[in-house]
């Protein structure tokens, strides 16, 4: 039996010059019985992946566990001020590139984890820019050891996260300002709790949790037969 994963289409909601009819569907009631069925999911997801060993499989449950929090982040979506939900997807967009990337190249996996160690350098490399002027004699214990570890840090190049479209890219943009303290916010604050662009979102949120879940679902061995057909199975 193949799980019937909810599934808007982004460009409909993009695109169309009746979105506002396409959303009427996302009532209280709706979404949070997919919201329900996505915290079934996740916990089904993150218990079959809690103890894997294979990179591309253990960063599946450590992308399914932030997701997790994204997930609460949602139940007062319809309250709540459209920010958050802006946030959470802009987040799931994020993901949803790692995810993909992890699925059609396990070596990814491990890429994935690597750059934690990534940014952890460009953190240290931000922080001793600032103190490039001192002679090491006059640096601080703190400076000192940050630059002796930073030596040893990894040198590869952070990833760069790609929009699959114009249209993701265009969506992304639009998080962006509604989440920063931009002049399109601040002058409107009424933005903040708009009626329409509250569902737009939680739209937006349900689908990349479904495209997210479904990808996952696909690669894991054990889980793939959630997404097949009845015909093939």
């Amino acid at each position: 039996m193949r799980i019937p994963l909810e599934n808007p289409i982004i460009r409909e909601l993009l695109s169309s010059n009746d979105g506002a009819k396409y959303l009427q569907q996302y009532t209280p009631e709706f979404v949070h019985g997919q919201l329900d069925f996505f915290a079934g999911l996740l916990g089904m997801i993150i218990a079959v992946t809690f103890e894997e060993k294979q990179p591309h499989l253990l960063a599946y449950h450590r992308i399914m566990v932030y997701i997790a929090t994204q997930w609460e982040r949602l139940q007062k979506w319809h309250s709540g001020p459209c920010d958050t939900l802006a946030l959470v997807t802009r987040n799931l967009i994020e993901l949803n590139f790692w995810v993909n990337r992890i699925g059609d190249s396990p070596a990814a996996g491990q890429e994935f984890m690597d750059q934690e160690d990534v940014e952890q350098r460009e953190i240290f490399n931000d922080y001793l820019s600032n103190h490039t002027a001192a002679q090491d004699e006059e640096e601080s214990l703190s400076v000192r050891s940050l630059r002796i570890l930073s030596r040893d840090w990894p040198t590869e190049r952070r990833v760069r996260v790609e929009r699959a479209d114009e249209y993701e890219r265009s969506l992304f943009k639009d998080c962006s300002k509604l989440i920063h303290a931009s002049p399109w916010v601040v002058n409107q604050p009424c933005r903040l709790h708009d009626p329409y662009m509250r569902r737009m979102y939680i739209a937006y949120c349900l689908h990349f949790l479904s495209r997210i879940a479904t990808k996952v679902l696909s690669v894991h061995p054990d889980l793939r037969y959630l997404t097949e057909s009845d015909e093939a199975i």
